[in-house]
């Protein structure tokens, strides 16, 4: 099951608790009990929100949350090298995400200049997890949404199937999920009764070569394979609405 996306690389304290079970609210007393059995400890910062400091959140690399889920498949070798690269994570990562907290809302991460190294490095953790495939259900797109139910488009599943699975509209809803984004998929029985949670998740554009690229390298590349390849005047309008949205980042420009 090749997937062309990652999870987001970073989630909230209270997304790990719901991991552990879903079936019961996060609270704090839940979220010690899981510290002080080896999760992560996180990062805690200063949130900006509403044009203001309100407060301290704490957040985990992602792969803190898989590690968990690992441990529920009974991979204990998975859960052993995800919390030790989750660790690795936060440790590289830690210092870039309080800075941008402090001045900018969580929403926002995804601007961040550094959130697509932070996505490749979560991603390329994740391709040495021999079991991803065995506890990941699916990758897709949430399509749509209407008063009751989500619709994700799933490019990938296990059995390599193109489906479309129709989901409770809160359950997206709680995972701040909006349409057109990407999401990873999981199930997991308990007993007789299956249970369903997502991770957003943003995609990576992949090479031939298979190596993952940023936005910019792939208009240069498109570039130099000459005019065949320039994009049209609509996507040209397109990336120029993007690019009026985002802050400047460096072009790696090959020659």
């Amino acid at each position: 099951m090749a997937m062309d996306s990652a999870p987001m690389p970073f989630v909230d304290w209270k997304a790990l608790v719901q991991a552990s079970d879903p079936l019961r609210s996060a609270t704090r007393a839940r979220y010690r009990t899981l510290v002080s059995r080896g999760t992560t400890h996180g990062v805690t910062a200063s949130v900006h929100e509403a044009h203001r400091l309100s407060g301290k959140r704490t957040f985990h690399s992602v792969l803190a949350l898989l590690a968990i889920k690992a441990d529920q498949a009974g991979d204990t070798d998975g859960q052993r090298f995800l919390s030790d690269s989750a660790s690795k994570f936060e440790r590289t990562y830690g210092d870039r995400l309080a800075a941008w907290l402090a001045s900018e809302p969580a929403e926002t991460l995804p601007e961040a200049d550094w959130f697509a190294e932070a996505a490749r490095d979560t991603r390329r953790s994740l391709d040495q997890w021999t079991r991803l495939r065995d506890v990941v259900f699916a990758s897709g797109v949430l399509a749509s949404t209407d008063g009751e139910s989500a619709h994700v488009d799933v490019t990938t599943t296990r059995s390599g199937e193109r489906i479309e699975l129709l989901l409770p509209r809160e359950l997206v809803d709680q995972s701040g999920v909006r349409e057109g984004d990407p999401v990873w998929v999981f199930r997991r029985m308990i007993g007789h009764a299956a249970v369903i949670d997502l991770l957003a998740a943003v995609n990576l554009e992949v090479t031939p070569d298979g190596v993952e690229e940023t936005d910019e390298e792939e208009a240069a590349r498109r570039y130099m394979a000459g005019p065949g390849a320039l994009p049209s005047k609509t996507e040209l309008e397109e990336l120029i609405n993007i690019a009026s949205t985002r802050p400047q980042r460096k072009i790696r420009v090959a020659g």
